[in-house]
């Protein structure tokens, strides 16, 4: 599938676990745009909800509270 078309979804769901990961998740959500190294960052719903599911290790490394739920 295209960005496109996943960005037409009703919801997007990422699911990132491990500290591996925690490099890769700052640099998409924080970083500078650069979708040919993190194709991640072309991915956000145009209609519905894009939601990260991260556990702490993946999370490690984020410098922003990102949570837009409202609580």
């Amino acid at each position: 599938l295209t960005a496109t078309a996943i960005n037409n979804s009703q919801a997007i769901i990422f699911l990132v676990t491990g500290a591996n990961k925690a490099h890769a998740v700052q640099n998409v959500l924080e970083g500078q745009i650069d979708p040919l190294l993190y194709p991640a960052q072309l991915i956000h719903c145009t209609y519905g909800r894009t939601l990260w599911f991260l556990d702490k290790a993946a999370g490690s490394m984020l410098t922003k509270n990102l949570d837009s739920t409202n609580k």
